[in-house]
């Protein structure tokens, strides 16, 4: 992945390189010192690609986990007023 790749992968994911070098347990130095060679490890795309399906994976999860709490509190106000929607 060339350098320009990485930073546009970055700043989609909204992810600062000190970030991204903390998650993926390698010194900030190192990460910057990519510039010089002009592209990345071979594993950091497929590592993007796995955190930007993860992130997605999260969010799904999240508005799943929401609608059935408001679900169960729909359900929850139905047995309160005896099954009247109110």
């Amino acid at each position: 992945m060339t350098i320009e790749n990485f930073e546009n992968q970055l700043r989609i994911l909204k992810l600062k390189k000190k970030e991204f070098a903390a998650m993926v347990n390698a010194g900030y130095t190192g990460v910057v010192g990519w510039n010089t060679r002009g592209s990345t490890p071979e594993w950091v795309d497929s590592w993007l690609t796995n955190y930007a399906k993860a992130k997605k994976y999260d969010e799904i999860r999240r508005i799943i986990e929401d609608k059935l709490i408001a679900d169960d509190r729909e359900a929850d106000k139905a047995q309160i007023y005896g099954g009247m929607n109110i």
